[in-house]
């Protein structure tokens, strides 16, 4: 018996970053203009900059009133941001799962055909060295 496949649809609805998180945090505590802060730290449990909870909460409300229902969170430790994208999911209807499975069998199909490929091009790149 073949397991029946439940399919979702998801639909971006915006990709946003939340920024500046030191100087956020800096200014949440001190109110003058000084340029660095050093934390100290009793335990290191995680890594990554830190948001403050209210901020986190009204930002991913935002998110909600746009529509999204999920959100992913990536962190970028390079300049200090976390990219939120959200999306909407829903229930897939007929058209989008048929839609899906025409793609789906074309990539398999292309993949397996690079792959035969490259064994070919390994096959002559050992005929080279012998």
């Amino acid at each position: 018996m073949e397991n029946k496949i439940n399919y979702l649809t998801k639909i971006p609805v915006l990709k946003q970053e939340l920024d500046n998180l030191e100087e956020q945090l800096e200014s949440e505590f001190f109110s003058d203009n000084n340029p660095h802060v050093e934390i100290s730290e009793v335990r290191n449990f995680a890594y990554g900059d830190v948001l403050n909870i209210p901020t986190l909460i009204s930002f991913l409300k935002s998110l909600k009133n746009e529509g999204a229902t999920h959100v992913e969170i990536d962190y970028h430790p390079d300049h200090q941001t976390y990219e939120f994208t959200a999306s909407k999911f829903r229930i897939s209807t007929q058209e989008e799962i048929d839609e899906y499975n025409e793609k789906k069998k074309k990539y398999d199909k292309i993949t397996l055909e690079m792959q035969e490929y490259q064994s070919k091009i390994d096959a002559l790149r050992l005929e080279l060295f012998k």
